[in-house]
C-alpha cells in the first residue's frame, strides 16, 4: 500500500516524518498515511513524491505494475524468437527485462531462467542449458500450470539432445497431461506435440510419430505459423519415406518446399534437397538422387554448422555412387564420412554413418570390414537404447554372414524395443 511504500523511502532516505511534513502536513497526518489510516491528497502528491527522490507513479505503485507487464511482454516476445532462430533479438529482449528484475514476482523469475535455458539449448549449449534448470525448484513451479509446461517441455528437450529418448517422450507425454488452456497456449503446445512426434519417429515407432505431427500440423495451420508448419511437414515426409509411400513423402516434401517461399533459409533448403534426394535413391533413381544430394551439400557446407546433417548427406551420396556401380566416387564419400566421425557425437548419425560404410565394403567383397563396421554401428545404436535400429542391423549382419547368435541377439534387441514401447 502506499503508506508502506512512504514510509520504506523516507526511512531509506533518512528523513524524519516531521522533516517529510515540513510546511505541507502535520506530522500526525503523515503517521496516519504511513499507517494507511489516512488518504494522502491529491494535491500534496508531487511534493511527497519529490522529497522521497522518486516519481507519483513510483509512488502509488503504478510504475512497478507498468514495468513488470512489460517485461513479461518482454520475455513473451523471446520466447517466439527463439523459436524462430532469432536468437540475436531474444537476448535482447532479455536483457531489457532484467532492467525491471527487481519488480519480478516468483512465476516471472521462472519464466527468466526458462527462457534462458531455451536460448541455451538453441545454442546447442546443453551442459549448461541443464545446469541453469537445476535453478528452478521442480515441486514450485507446479504452481504455475503454464510454467510448469514449459518446463517439462525444455526438460524433454534437453533429454533428447542428451540422447535420452526415452525419458524425452516421458517429458513430453507429461507437459501435454498439464491443465492448461491449450488455445491461449497454441504455439507452445504445437510446439510439444513437434517434439513429441519427431522423437517418437526417431526412435522407431512411425505410428505414434506421425499422430503427434499431424497434431502439430494442425495447430500450426490453425495459428498460420509458418516456419514451425515447414518442419513439421519435413518430418512428417520422413516418417512416409521411412514406410516407403514415396508418393506422399514426395508431395509432403513439395508442401515444405512451397512454404519456403513465406519463410526461406539455408539450413531448411539442405532439408528438404536432402530428404528428396533419399526418395529418389528408394525409388533407384540414383543420378537424380545425386543431383539432390550435391544440392543439399553445398548447401550445408556453406552454412559450416551442422557436421551431423552433412555427414547424412555423405551418406545419401556415397550409397547412390555405389549402387551405381561408381565405386571410386563412391570410396570419395567413404573417407570423407570417416574424416567427420571422430567431430560428431550423434548416435544416430554415427550409427547409420558405421551401417552404410560397412554396405559398403560389402559391395566390394570385403566381408571383414563389413562385419566390423556393421557391429560398430550396433553397438553405437544399444548404448543409445536405439533398439530397433540396433535389432535390425545384427539381423542383417547375421543373415549375411550366417551367424545364429547374431540372429538371436536381434530378436532380444527387439523384444527390448517392444518393451520399452509398452512402457512409454
Amino acid at each position: 500500500m502506499i503508506g508502506d511504500r512512504i514510509k520504506k523511502l523516507r526511512s531509506e532516505k533518512g528523513l524524519s516524518v516531521e522533516e517529510l511534513a515540513d510546511g505541507i502536513l502535520s506530522p500526525k497526518y503523515i503517521q496516519d498515511i504511513e499507517n494507511n489510516t489516512r488518504h494522502l491528497p491529491d494535491d500534496i502528491l508531487p511534493e511527497i513524491a519529490s522529497r522521497l527522490g522518486t516519481s507519483v507513479d513510483s509512488l502509488l505503485g503504478i510504475e512497478k505494475e507498468t514495468n513488470i507487464r512489460k517485461a513479461k511482454e518482454l520475455l513473451d516476445s523471446a520466447l517466439r524468437y527463439t523459436y524462430r532462430e532469432l536468437l540475436d533479438l531474444a537476448k535482447e529482449n532479455v536483457i531489457q527485462a532484467k532492467g525491471f528484475q527487481e519488480h519480478f514476482s516468483e512465476e516471472l523469475e521462472i519464466k527468466l531462467i526458462l527462457l534462458e535455458t531455451q536460448i541455451l539449448l538453441k545454442e546447442e549449449k546443453i551442459d549448461e542449458a541443464a545446469k541453469n534448470m537445476n535453478k528452478i525448484d521442480g515441486l514450485k513451479v507446479q504452481a504455475f500450470s503454464d510454467l510448469y509446461f514449459v518446463y517439462l517441455r525444455i526438460l524433454g528437450a534437453i533429454s533428447y539432445f542428451r540422447e535420452d529418448f526415452w525419458k524425452a517422450i516421458t517429458h513430453f507425454q507429461q507437459a501435454i497431461n498439464v491443465k492448461i488452456n491449450f488455445e491461449k497456449h497454441a504455439f507452445e503446445v504445437g510446439i510439444c506435440y513437434f517434439n513429441l512426434g519427431m522423437v517418437c519417429a526417431y526412435i522407431g515407432n512411425l505410428s505414434w510419430g506421425e499422430q503427434h505431427l499431424k497434431k502439430a500440423e494442425s495447430i500450426f495451420q490453425d495459428i498460420g505459423e509458418i516456419k514451425q508448419l515447414t518442419d513439421t511437414f519435413i518430418n512428417l515426409g520422413n516418417i512416409y519415406y521411412r514406410r516407403k509411400d514415396y508418393e506422399d513423402a514426395l508431395d509432403t516434401y513439395k508442401k515444405a518446399q512451397n512454404l519456403l517461399i513465406y519463410n526461406s533459409d539455408l539450413k531448411t533448403s539442405s532439408f528438404i534437397f536432402n530428404n528428396i534426394g533419399l526418395v529418389y535413391s528408394d525409388l533407384k533413381n540414383y543420378t537424380k538422387a545425386i543431383e539432390y544430394g550435391n544440392r543439399a551439400l553445398s548447401l550445408k557446407k556453406k552454412l559450416n554448422r551442422f557436421p551431423n546433417e552433412v555427414m547424412n548427406t555423405l551418406i545419401l551420396l556415397m550409397d547412390s555412387h555405389m549402387k551405381l556401380g561408381e565405386a571410386e566416387m563412391a570410396e570419395i564419400y567413404v573417407k570423407e564420412l570417416l574424416s567427420y566421425l571422430p567431430n560428431v557425437n550423434a548416435s544416430m548419425t554415427r550409427g547409420h554413418s558405421y551401417s552404410t560404410i560397412a554396405d559398403f565394403y560389402k559391395s566390394q567383397g570385403n566381408i571383414c570390414k563389413y562385419t566390423d563396421y556393421s557391429k560398430q554401428s550396433i553397438n553405437i545404436f544399444v548404448k543409445a537404447e536405439l533398439y530397433f535400429y540396433a535389432a535390425t542391423e545384427a539381423y542383417e549382419l547375421g543373415i549375411e554372414i550366417e551367424d545364429t547368435d547374431l540372429i538371436c541377439e536381434s530378436a532380444k534387441l527387439f523384444y527390448q524395443y517392444h518393451n520399452k514401447l509398452k512402457n512409454h
